[in-house]
């Protein structure tokens, strides 16, 4: 059974599950992306890039949602993702280096209705820890996103929208301080621009109803992750297939994919895996990953200028990340060490 939102502290409590869901893939897309060693891999890199730049519009979007209803979105702390992550539906987030494993939990992220291979046992070291997004029992994301604008709608129409919108309008992140190619900050203020702004979630991981593009005329993450796949770019005249309800192979221009090409990072690390020098250099990340953590928290509330050098320690944590994946591991022989992910509070 899915949970009816009756309530506005209902309604923050699924808007702040849903700037966690949005912190959550971004971790195990980054693995992907930094495990692509130079010189392959040019548009699977381009792919996943510009999807990771959308999920973070997404997260900004949500908190804007939040803060709009009187909410205070929060990254840090409890709230801080633990890998592997257990989402809605049973999907497990794990950190992996880009393969074929990682690959259909993306696409399966992306449009989890569509059936999908199970990760192999072999590469899962550790159980999932769930978001509480998941144990709220929505069969697909773009159903609890669905759950949030209906929840939105009822208490507009019971409570008026002075007294659902709430927030401090000083909190909202603009499209000034954010932009992506492929869509923008919404700056939420009343229930039109609250429903665009997760409208516009919904669109870019799934695609408008029955069609490869988002809203604004983009290709959807689950299809871009499917031109991965089957290494070919999807043909425009394919979106009628797709607004029949099929899922088709892409069959435009060919490019190539190399699995080989890849850092063989050690699948779900934590930093106990690691000893001396590894062992330093994970912490490093993690004090890099956390400080990231606290800026978008704290432009979440009330600082959005902090927005931007979170950009720059955005190619610090890279940085730090490759430093790890370029260095094989002793414990676990025809591995690499990998980012972990981990949240460290300061002090």
């Amino acid at each position: 059974m899915t949970t009816k939102i009756r309530t506005l502290e209902e309604l923050r409590e699924h808007l702040e599950d849903a700037v966690q869901l949005e912190l959550a893939v971004i971790p195990p897309y980054l693995c992907a992306l930094y495990t692509l060693q130079p010189g392959a891999n040019g548009e699977v890199s381009q792919i996943i890039r510009s999807v990771v730049v959308e999920e973070m519009l997404h997260m900004i979007l949500s908190a804007n949602v939040l803060n709009a209803v009187g909410g205070h979105p929060k990254v840090t702390g409890d709230f801080a993702p633990v890998y592997p992550a257990l989402l809605p539906d049973g999907v497990e987030a794990h950190l992996l280096p880009f393969n074929e494993a990682a690959l259909e939990t993306f696409l399966k992220i992306e449009e989890p209705s569509r059936p999908h291979v199970v990760l192999e046992a072999a590469l899962v070291r550790r159980a999932a820890r769930p978001l509480r997004v998941a144990l709220r029992k929505y069969p697909t994301i773009g159903e609890f996103y669905q759950a949030i604008i209906d929840g939105l709608e009822n208490l507009v129409a019971e409570l008026g929208e002075p007294a659902v919108f709430t927030g401090d309008p000083g909190l909202q992140i603009g499209p000034e301080l954010y932009y992506s190619s492929g869509g923008h900050a919404i700056v939420v203020h009343d229930l039109a621009t609250a429903r665009a702004a997760l409208e516009q979630v919904i669109d870019q991981g799934e695609g408008e109803t029955h069609s490869l593009y988002d809203g604004e005329g983009n290709l959807a993450h689950f299809f871009r992750y499917m031109e991965v796949k089957y290494q070919r770019r999807y043909r425009p005249d394919q979106r009628e297939a797709i607004r029949l309800g099929h899922f088709p192979e892409p069959d435009g221009e060919p490019f190539p994919v190399s699995y080989e090409a890849v850092y063989p990072m050690l699948p779900d690390p934590r930093t106990e895996d690691y000893e001396g020098e590894l062992r330093a250099a994970s912490e490093a990340f993690n004090v890099i990953y956390s400080r990231l953590l606290q800026e978008i928290e704290t432009a979440f509330s009330g600082e959005p200028d902090l927005l931007l050098p979170a950009v720059g320690t955005m190619f610090e944590l890279k940085y730090k990340a490759l430093e790890l994946m370029r260095a094989p591991l002793p414990s676990h022989p025809g591995y690499n060490a990998g980012p972990t992910f981990e949240f460290v509070s300061p002090g």
